[in-house]
């Protein structure tokens, strides 16, 4: 009888380990972070991108860039101009507009440093077009640089001239 007692002792133990390995060995590190990406990307698509432009625009623009234009997600692998982009500003409407991609934008910080890339084209394209530059060249580069350093006054910036 005693020995029924251990040995059922012994197989109930064996079991709490096996299933505690079980549990351990089936959770792939890393996981919870996938999850968390996949949540983090779900809810940024949910971003009101209207909004966040016009908050933009006054923070960084004092409102001076174009006010009313489209800003919406939209896939850009068809775009033989922008398959590896994460947005795209354009005027093939015969207006400027700023498409981003919901493949390529996953995070809150990358979807606010792509409408900032964004905006900055929509800000120096007239400047740069009259300058013969580059779309990406020191008038763009200047643009850039207003979001490592705000200005504490918005209303006292004119970027760029039109």
């Amino acid at each position: 009888m005693r020995h029924q007692k251990n040995f059922i002792v012994a197989i109930g133990v064996a079991a709490i380990y096996i299933c505690v390995a079980v549990v351990v060995w089936s959770h792939r590190p890393g996981e919870d972070l996938d999850k968390q990406k996949v949540l983090e990307a779900d809810r940024v698509h949910d971003i009101d991108l209207p909004d966040l432009y016009s908050q933009l625009n006054a923070q960084y623009y004092g409102g001076q860039v174009p006010a009313h234009i489209s800003v919406s997600w939209s896939p850009l692998v068809a775009n033989k101009d922008c398959a590896t982009c994460a947005g795209m500003t354009d005027w093939d409407t015969g207006f400027p507009r700023i498409r981003l991609d919901p493949a390529g934008v996953r995070s809150e910080s990358f979807l606010r440093e792509a409408m900032e890339h964004e905006m900055c084209h929509l800000a120096t394209v007239d400047a740069a077009t009259k300058a013969h530059q580059d779309f990406h060249g020191p008038l763009f580069q200047a643009c850039m640089q207003r979001y490592e350093n705000p200005p504490v006054d918005t209303t006292a910036v004119q970027w760029p001239a039109r």
